[in-house]
């Protein structure tokens, strides 16, 4: 698959999971119960395609200045991660016992994460 391809895949896909995100609160009661797996699984979906965009092409811009080349895996790697802390952080709200020190943690817990994958390389 071309990276162009790529690009164009997770375009869509982010556009078509937030769109799913907008029909799934306007049409699907946010009292049922059954419905709050499905709400965190678009906005994962959501955010990991967004933010595998954003961060791919900022870090395109950005660090090609400095000769560094940023691949699309690396991207979407970051992006899965930045995207499970802030699930977990919502999961925790939605489950009324986040407070800010929770916060800071998860995203000592995802720094601490991405430091020890990138000295294993």
């Amino acid at each position: 698959m071309s990276k162009r391809l790529s690009l164009a895949v997770l375009a869509l896909s982010a556009l078509v999971s937030w769109g799913c995100i907008l029909l799934f609160t306007r049409f699907v009661p946010p009292t049922a119960p059954a419905a709050l797996p499905f709400v965190f699984l678009f906005l994962f979906v959501a955010f990991m395609s967004t933010g595998t965009l954003v961060i791919f092409v900022s870090g395109r811009r950005l660090l090609a200045h400095y000769g560094y080349g940023l691949r699309l895996r690396s991207a979407l790697y970051q992006s899965i991660l930045v995207s499970f802390v802030l699930l977990l952080n919502l999961l925790l709200l939605a489950l009324y016992s986040w407070s800010i020190v929770n916060g800071l943690l998860l995203l000592a817990g995802g720094v601490i994460f991405e430091v020890l994958w990138l000295a294993r390389k």
